[in-house]
């Protein structure tokens, strides 16, 4: 049991708020809020999608096509190359007018560019999006919508599909198997959209991250209110921000409908394994002061617990012992378990060996 799916550890929830009280206390947005919240025959809202890339101009004339080929009329769309190596430039230069862009010097993960984007947006709305994923084409539209009718909500994500490197369909539900977070949705008469209060999001985002980066799009005062993506974070600075706009207060809501593919590739954040892991912890770390229940800490407690034994287990695997056997002691300390000590000392016996051998 050195590896667990946070999403099937047993967790007590109290119930959550009827809808009628789930609408009444998400409703403090600015009025400028619900001035955007626009009638159908009105202007439309400009929607500015946020892209970082970093070398991938095989796969963003793809995506961008997705991006204009979206049903709602009014988009901006920022492009900021993370100090790319291949011809990402060149490819952004085609398009002339139809892309904002700046090339940055690489930072070594999206939270810098994403947050470049943002400086560069005029949108009311700012959606972001990965350089390899593709949009469906009312996406966006079927996003608005749900401001349009739910002027409380701040924050709006999707369900999706995941694609190999080929385009082939991995899982079409990717949520699917994300069932914990659908307890504390609360119905609307839309069946494909429920809404989430922030708190409740905020503590189910603690046992798993449920929002695809992609899928994302929201206001732009949220997130002027909550401050940029945490640079400091190379990974995991998705999840930390979508904590942060739950602690917030701002209304989410869920759209169960597949309106993007999300692209797996070799190398990417999902098969990285150990390496990933000091991210997550990271970000449930900075989130245990903002715990107000003793049940949330801890469960956060114990998930940290459990990735230092994840990832002590995974560097086993990759015979980089020195750095497993801290990972055993560090999840050790905070919680004894026969079969992680078990590990622990099979892992000082392959290093023992390693050093006579």
């Amino acid at each position: 049991m050195e590896s667990l799916d946070p999403d099937l550890i047993p967790y007590n929830m109290t119930p959550e708020p009827a809808i009628s009280d789930l609408l009444a206390r998400m409703n403090d947005l600015s009025p400028v809020a619900k001035e955007n919240s626009l009638p159908m025959d009105s202007q439309p809202a400009l929607v500015s999608v946020v892209i970082p890339t970093w070398n991938a101009a095989d796969t963003l004339p793809e995506t961008l096509e997705t991006v204009f080929g979206q049903t709602w009329p009014n988009i901006q769309v920022v492009v900021i190359d993370d100090g790319s190596s291949d011809n990402t430039a060149e490819v952004l230069s085609r398009y002339g007018d139809q892309v904002t862009w700046e090339t940055i010097e690489n930072s070594g993960g999206p939270s810098r560019p994403r947050n470049r984007g943002i400086a560069l947006s005029r949108g009311e709305f700012i959606a972001f999006f990965d350089s390899d994923d593709l949009m469906e084409r009312d996406k966006i539209a079927s996003a608005m919508e749900v401001f349009r009718r739910h002027p409380a909500v701040g924050f709006v994500c999707t369900n999706f599909r995941s694609i190999d490197v080929a385009g082939n369909v991995l899982q079409e539900n990717y949520l699917q198997e994300y069932r914990t977070f659908r307890d504390s949705l609360q119905p609307t008469d839309n069946p494909h959209t429920a809404l989430l209060e922030g708190s409740a999001a905020f503590r189910r985002l603690l046992r798993t991250n449920f929002v695809g980066t992609s899928s994302v799009l929201c206001r732009a005062e949220v997130l002027a209110r909550v401050g940029p993506f945490d640079e400091s974070m190379k990974n995991g600075d998705d999840r930390d921000m979508w904590l942060r706009i739950a602690r917030e207060g701002i209304g989410f809501a869920f759209i169960d409908r597949i309106l993007h593919s999300y692209r797996v590739t070799p190398g990417g954040v999902t098969a990285r394994g150990a390496a990933r892991i000091p991210a997550m912890i990271h970000c449930l770390e900075k989130n245990i002061p903002h715990c107000r229940r003793p049940q949330d800490r801890r469960f956060i407690q114990e998930r940290i617990r459990q990735l230092h034994l994840e990832r002590a287990w995974q560097l086993r695997q990759e015979d980089q012992l020195d750095e497993s056997v801290a990972s055993y002691r560090r999840g050790l300390a905070m919680g004894w378990g026969l079969r992680p000590w078990v590990g622990y000392l099979r892992a000082l016996a392959q290093r023992a060996a390693r050093g006579k051998s």
